[in-house]
């Protein structure tokens, strides 16, 4: 351990991490306190075209990125942020899923996902020198993390005006349907598929942009397709106007499983946006909506706004929120409305939000003792941390849901007159180091760990929900 002077630790924050019973005979820190909330935006700095997918109780928040990784700015990888909580994607690090293999394009733009048959397939554009060029990779198994290779290319595909984008495919009672916005006419098709790799004929548009909420910025557009299916009713969310105008919005279309999906009579248009800005919150021009399933089993969506009126088609004001469906006793949805940059929603139920654990609970060596001073958390803090290879902060009960990356994050301050660290360990393993910067007051400093964990139940979930825990001890010293 690097010797490190006047570093105060005044709490643990661990990003969505749950706890289940202790064992007889283990002693414990005081119960850890819950977030129940979390903040909008959903991550911090720009944001836009979410895909957020919930499987086992974790959150995933799918990226495609061309400068991630700069030996890679050739290719668009696909990313992603997994957390067991909403609250917990902000700080959650990225882990890499995939890249497009040698031989199918130079890069993969993703599309959308489809969960079928016990694998995830995912769709993107292969080539961006050739947009009709539609790849599909697989996963392994059942998990959305993959490992992931390359299926095929739909070899069959021709967009539905010469030239396409936002290709969504869709699974309806066991059926393949693709649904591509065409480029020339900005409407939005349909046509069927033979199972997840192969087109089964022609394409049907089954929504044009005719209305004037549909025309921001005067380019009338409907594009885009995510599908929710309640009760027998298919709820397909899009994008309408022009994305780059505050008056974007997320319009709907609506159509029963049991109807001809490929026939325009099937579905119905809502009168209006279902999503539009709300000028009181200072938050316009919601678009890319996607729908996904909270822990609690419960609908919500997702989407991009912008905090700026300005016609930007850089995109650069966009920032991400999500929010609970409700919907009424005639099975009208409510999506409620955008809320205000650095706000604060309800976390679903079951939700376990970002635990805190104070530092003054833990169980303390070397020198490290409990302190007072009304600037810290709970009015206390952990200081003398002081002694190379003794001075230790340890919380015996921490408990993680699944293996992975996950996150934790310290506040402290650090009077030593320049920057300092501290080393971690997990269940006795070295795990790294946290790095304090010189600071006059409390600060915070994020470390990105691997957690190693067993499959169990949760108390708190149905078995059929189950997902992994393992007794974690973590120091500070």
């Amino acid at each position: 351990m690097t010797k490190t002077r006047r570093v105060l630790v005044a709490a643990l924050l661990l990003a969505g991490f749950g706890l289940v019973p202790l064992a007889s005979g283990t002693s414990a820190q005081a119960d850890p306190v819950a977030s129940s909330d979390f903040a909008q935006p959903l991550v911090n700095g720009y944001g836009a075209d979410p895909e957020i997918y919930q499987q086992d109780g974790k959150y995933v928040m799918m990226y495609s990125f061309d400068i991630v990784d700069p030996s890679r700015a050739a290719t668009k990888d696909i990313w992603a942020k997994v957390s067991d909580s909403l609250a917990g994607l902000n700080s959650a690090p990225l882990t890499y899923i995939y890249s497009l293999e040698a031989g199918h394009g130079t890069k993969f733009a993703s599309g959308w996902m489809v969960h079928d048959g016990g694998y995830w397939y995912m769709y993107g554009i292969g080539d961006a020198e050739t947009p009709n060029q539609i790849e599909v990779i697989r996963s392994e198994g059942d998990d959305i993390l993959g490992p992931y290779h390359f299926l095929a290319t739909i070899s069959n595909h021709t967009s539905p005006t010469g030239v396409g984008y936002a290709f969504f495919p869709i699974v309806v009672n066991g059926q393949f349907y693709a649904t591509e916005t065409g480029d020339n006419d900005h409407s939005i098709y349909i046509a069927p598929m033979n199972g997840p790799t192969s087109m089964a004929g022609g394409w049907t548009k089954i929504a044009q942009a005719t209305a004037p909420w549909e025309c921001a910025n005067g380019r009338c557009i409907d594009e885009g397709t995510n599908i929710y299916i309640r009760n027998g009713i298919i709820y397909d969310i899009f994008s309408a106007g022009g994305y780059e105008s505050p008056d974007y919005c997320v319009g709907m279309l609506t159509a029963s499983v049991s109807a001809n999906l490929t026939d325009p009579a099937s579905w119905t248009k809502s009168n209006n946006c279902v999503i539009s800005r709300n000028d009181s919150a200072g938050v316009y021009g919601p678009g890319s909506a996607g729908w996904f399933t909270a822990t609690d089993g419960t609908p919500w969506v997702v989407y991009h706004v912008k905090t700026t009126t300005d016609i930007n088609f850089y995109g650069g004001d966009r920032r991400l929120e999500a929010s609970p469906v409700t919907f009424d006793g005639s099975g009208n949805p409510n999506f409620g409305t955008p809320q205000s940059i650095n706000s604060w929603r309800a976390l679903p139920g079951l939700d376990p939000g970002i635990r805190k654990y104070e530092a003054e609970s833990a169980t303390l060596a070397g020198g490290a003792q409990v302190r007072g001073a009304t600037s810290a958390s709970g009015g206390q803090y952990v200081g003398g941390i002081d002694v190379p290879g003794a001075s230790k902060v340890t919380f015996p009960d921490v408990y993680a849901n699944w293996t992975g990356k996950h996150t934790f994050r310290v506040y402290y301050a650090n009077h030593s007159g320049g920057p300092s660290k501290q080393a971690i360990t997990v269940n006795g393993a070295a795990a790294g180091t946290v790095s304090y910067a010189e600071t006059g007051a409390w600060g915070l400093s994020t470390r990105a760990i691997r957690w190693t964990s067993h499959w169990i139940c949760r108390p708190d979930r149905t078995p059929s929900l189950s997902a992994p825990h393992r007794v974690m001890q973590s120091s500070i010293g």
